[in-house]
């Protein structure tokens, strides 16, 4: 469940930031340019601890971009909007991004 949690993570970066029309979604529901997601570095745990940071406090302007973007009509995009919003509100990736947060933050300070 959490190496699956790790993927959808990874999977919803990589989407909504690898277009300038779905990063300027992205980042006119946020309001704050300040706010960008991370790519998971497979290597450094400080960074992946980072970027599942961000993403947690970023997840309902994640949801509202990806709502936002399966309403397009760009039909290859709206589809895989609508399977990763669908895949980030299941209970099973919800409680495993609880426990990858907590578990992160108890080895933060080994990973520095």
């Amino acid at each position: 469940a959490i190496r699956h949690c790790v993927a959808t993570i990874n999977e919803t970066v990589i989407f909504v930031t690898g277009s300038a029309s779905r990063r300027a979604i992205l980042s006119k529901i946020c309001g704050d340019g300040n706010l960008t997601l991370k790519k998971m570095c497979e290597t450094r745990w400080v960074e992946r601890h980072d970027c599942v940071l961000r993403f947690t406090s970023m997840f309902e302007n994640v949801l509202d971009s990806l709502a936002t973007i399966s309403t397009l009509r760009d039909l290859a995009a709206s589809s895989k909007a609508k399977t990763l919003l669908n895949t980030l509100q299941n209970s099973e990736f919800l409680v495993s991004l609880a426990v990858l947060n907590k578990t992160l933050a108890l080895t933060i300070n080994v990973s520095k």
